[in-house]
């Protein structure tokens, strides 16, 4: 198994003041690989103050900084720092980065206020799961915000929105007394930005914060995904509504995480659907981590049909080649589009029918999990309970609500062929559509069915303790 370099979280291009740096904590261990470190390194220098100075100058902060890193006045040592001592020191270099990374427990940023999190140094199952997840639904803005002592010039707000063709509004923070104006982009934009403004001399400081975002219509995925973070990092995180588009996200915030998803699985900054893949490392890894990150794509990307098919759209043709061919090597029957369709999407469909248990491909307990296995968890209470999560469940595509279908049955039994003749009255549905509904309704135990002569008849199974439905959440 391959491990991470947990030192290759640091960016030298983004994290450039003190309070950006990542660190690690002092134990014992480190500790002692740091002091052989130093040890090594002061037998050229004369003094201690000439390497603070020395590396101060580096690393382009204060003397004080250094001086309560190299003193251990800190519990935790800066990775930037780390690096430098790294360069001057005579000592085998690979070594020492092996060893340090073997010692290191936790990470975290150097602002006080900032949350620690467990080192993560390999590929696990629950990263891959996160890893799939982000790749179906996850966005990745990097938020710039520049900071300046006065209100700036009109000028240079005309410069930044010609140049990045949007419009950036200037605002003031009371509590820095500082004006800002912000913007969501990716690193390349930080170089873009800089010979922008650095020549206004009202300009003091660009700031970037990260953040992850997955959205879903349900919590329940989100629930579980939180807990597949803090199986990680060990730390927790809740799903929050948007309420006004009756959507849930999963926001992270922390810089550790994403560089992570960054640094060791290649995710960018920006736009991702039409270039997305399976990360280089999951998919030359053994297939239990192929298998969690497909079921985290699958989860947020993919649809299961009430008949237990799934069906998947993507704009990524390397995520369509990537997913054919992983298919293949679980000997799993799967038709996958080689041409877009008018959306500029890959289709590819998987039925249920042609291929064994397919349950490792979503989350347990999910709504999706229980079409696939018509494992139901939910019980109506009474026909009129039913008939409205039935409908509430209905996808807005469908023809016809799954609870008004049902309310066919309420007077009474009913053929195909009187179904048929009943609906098309109102709306043209086949059979096929008609009959993919029957048999859902079957798997809940909330229809019947009965040989009436030569015709096969529905009917509502009158022990309502049976009836099981699956519900959105």
């Amino acid at each position: 198994m391959k491990k991470f370099n947990l030192l290759e979280l640091h960016d030298e291009r983004i994290d450039v003041r003190p309070f950006s740096w990542i660190c690690f904590d002092l134990n014992n261990e480190t500790r002692r690989t740091i002091n052989f470190i130093l040890r090594d390194i002061l037998q050229k220098y004369q003094y201690k103050k000439d390497l603070i100075n020395y590396l101060a100058e580096q690393l382009n902060c204060s003397y004080d900084t250094i001086e309560k890193y190299l003193s251990f006045r800190k519990s935790w040592f800066s990775i930037p720092l780390f690096l430098e001592l790294l360069k001057i020191s005579s000592k085998s270099k690979s070594k020492l980065v092996k060893e340090i990374n073997s010692n290191i427990k936790l990470l975290k940023t150097a602002g006080s206020t900032s949350q620690k999190v467990k080192a993560l140094k390999q590929l696990t199952i629950p990263l891959c799961e996160i890893a799939g997840a982000h790749a179906a639904d996850g966005t990745l803005p990097l938020r710039i915000n520049i900071i300046f002592k006065t209100k700036p010039e009109l000028s240079l707000i005309d410069d930044v929105n010609k140049k990045f063709g949007r419009k950036v509004n200037v605002c003031y923070d009371s509590s820095i007394k500082h004006c800002y104006f912000t913007f969501c982009s990716n690193e390349d934009s930080i170089a873009k930005l800089l010979p922008i403004v650095k020549d206004y001399g009202c300009f003091e400081r660009i700031k970037v914060s990260y953040f992850l975002r997955i959205v879903e219509g349900s919590k329940l995925p989100l629930e579980k995904l939180a807990k597949q973070f803090n199986n990680c990092f060990e730390i927790v995180y809740s799903p929050q509504k948007f309420k006004e588009v009756g959507a849930w996200h999963l926001t992270i915030g922390n810089k550790i995480i994403i560089r992570h998803l960054i640094k060791f699985l290649g995710f960018n900054h920006g736009a991702k659907s039409n270039s997305v893949s399976i990360p280089s490392i999951i998919k030359t890894s053994s297939l239990i981590f192929n298998d969690a990150f497909v079921r985290g794509f699958l989860q947020f990307d993919g649809s299961v049909e009430l008949d237990g098919n799934i069906n998947l759209q993507t704009k990524s043709k390397l995520m369509s080649v990537d997913l054919a061919n992983y298919f293949n090597k679980k000997k799993i029957i799967s038709n996958c589009s080689k041409k877009v369709d008018k959306k500029g999407c890959y289709t590819i469909k998987v039925r249920k029918k042609s291929n064994k248990d397919l349950s490792f491909l979503f989350f347990p307990g999910t709504t999706k999990y229980e079409l696939l296995t018509r494992n139901y968890s939910y019980k109506p209470a009474s026909l009129v309970v039913a008939t409205d999560y039935l409908n509430r469940f209905s996808h807005s595509s469908m023809s016809v609500k799954l609870g008004d279908f049902l309310m066919l049955f309420n007077c009474k039994d009913k053929t195909l062929y009187e179904l048929k003749s009943k609906i098309s009255r109102e709306t043209e549905v086949g059979y096929s559509t008609l009959y993919k509904y029957l048999e859902f309704l079957l798997s809940c135990d909330v229809l019947e069915r009965y040989k009436s002569g030569k015709v096969y008849k529905y009917k509502i199974n009158s022990q309502v303790q049976k009836w099981r439905i699956p519900i959105k959440r």
